[in-house]
């Protein structure tokens, strides 16, 4: 009998595979993006292609995009794949309704919103901000396994947000305390 994956009992919204598929397609051409789909399992293949934005889907199936976009792009460089995926899909969400929510409130308020949003995109894990500070935060995720190429999504998601915000020369550590089970991640934000 297979073991289960640390993340098989996680869903993720529509919105995260229909960004990545746009991602790959802007990124590596629509044939080349149709091509690379194709080559996942079939039911994964149709809920990318399918997605509906509010809609659940097995967080394995957004993992394998993400795989799918990594060889596609630059298989020698997975995290910097995955981190400007992150930038890209990122500034579409803040392009919008966001960016806009976010000049009427007060900066350490948007970074707790920011931390409840999680449940936007995923229906397990909390984010919380554990410290804000005048130039620095601390945000955690626990209770949320996932694969090693996810925390880039996380991190660069953060960098535009706070970016948004109009802080200056924004940076955004992650660190993984393996100590826990699941892991916790840690991101360390600091602006001018």
């Amino acid at each position: 009998m297979m073991e289960e994956l640390p993340w098989a009992r996680i869903k993720t919204r529509g919105i995260t595979l229909i960004q990545f598929k746009r991602y790959l397609s802007e990124t590596a051409g629509e044939k080349a993006a149709l091509e690379a789909i194709s080559t996942l399992p079939e039911e994964q293949a149709q809920s990318i292609m399918n997605a509906r934005k509010g809609a659940w889907y097995p967080f394995e199936t957004q993992r394998l995009l993400r795989e799918v976009i990594i060889a596609a792009i630059n298989p020698r460089d997975p995290s910097d794949v995955i981190y400007d995926m992150g930038l890209v899909t990122a500034s579409w969400d803040f392009s919008g309704f966001l960016s806009s929510l976010f000049s009427f409130i007060s900066k350490e308020t948007v970074l707790n919103h920011a931390a409840t949003l999680w449940r936007k995109y995923y229906d397990r894990g909390k984010m919380s901000v554990v410290k804000f500070e005048e130039n620095r935060s601390l945000i955690e995720l626990t209770d949320f396994p996932c694969d090693e190429h996810f925390p880039p999504v996380v991190s660069s998601w953060m960098k535009v947000a706070i970016e948004t915000l109009k802080f200056r020369n924004p940076v955004v550590n992650t660190q993984a305390d393996d100590t826990h089970k699941p892991p916790l991640f840690r991101f360390e934000l600091f602006w001018e």
